[in-house]
């Protein structure tokens, strides 16, 4: 019996080490993300707006920005619908 109950905490404690680990990698590649979107932006203030940008570049900034957006209204969802 005491064998069972400490097996069951260790397995739950590993669960919750491996979510917070998930939770701490998210931050940082989101925190990654963000400098990198601001460093761009930055950059992108020395182009005229009669410059153009590649197509794959526009591409993939549309991509990033609709999949983080994705992101947080599933997680607010979630934070308002009370899963979280």
């Amino acid at each position: 019996m005491k064998t069972r109950h400490l097996t069951e905490n260790i397995v739950d404690n590993t669960i919750r080490m491996e979510q917070d680990h998930e939770v701490q990698m998210a931050r940082a590649q989101l925190y990654r993300a963000a400098k990198h979107a601001v460093e761009l932006h930055d950059m992108l203030r020395n182009f005229s707006d009669t410059q153009n940008l590649e197509a794959w570049v526009q591409a993939k900034i549309t991509m990033a920005a609709e999949q983080l957006e994705s992101v947080k209204n599933h997680l607010e969802y979630e934070v308002l619908s009370g899963e979280i």
